[in-house]
């Protein structure tokens, strides 16, 4: 998605795993292929044909993307683990003070929305 973000027009396969610098020596074309093609079928990519191959493009903003990824591996946790996953996050902010006030500050503003309703 990184190459994706960064490029100011569609890529052809070979653009992406030559945009991926050093880690493309370990990925095949063909391991890029599918993987663009699988976030494609996701609605993350926009694949259209380009003469005999195809190109790609992101289809969201990387602050979407990292949001839907958050989002889903979050509510998954949340679903099987609640309790361990919010003791664990809460003792990771009470390192910093100011992450600690931020989510309180955050809590008290999806009350007041609640309340609201």
């Amino acid at each position: 998605m990184e190459v994706l973000w960064r490029a100011k027009s569609p890529l052809s396969v070979a653009e992406v795993r030559s945009g991926l610098h050093t880690r493309s020596e370990s990925l095949s074309y063909s391991t890029i292929k599918a993987v663009l093609n699988n976030l494609s079928q996701k609605g993350h990519v926009v694949k259209r044909s380009a003469g005999k191959s195809n190109v790609f493009a992101a289809a969201t903003t990387r602050s979407e993307f990292e949001s839907l990824v958050v989002s889903t591996v979050l509510s998954s946790l949340l679903r099987s683990y609640r309790e361990p996953v919010i003791a664990h996050f809460v003792d990771e902010l009470n390192a910093d003070k100011e992450m600690l006030d931020q989510l309180e500050r955050m809590i008290d503003q999806k009350r007041r929305r609640k309340g609201k309703q």
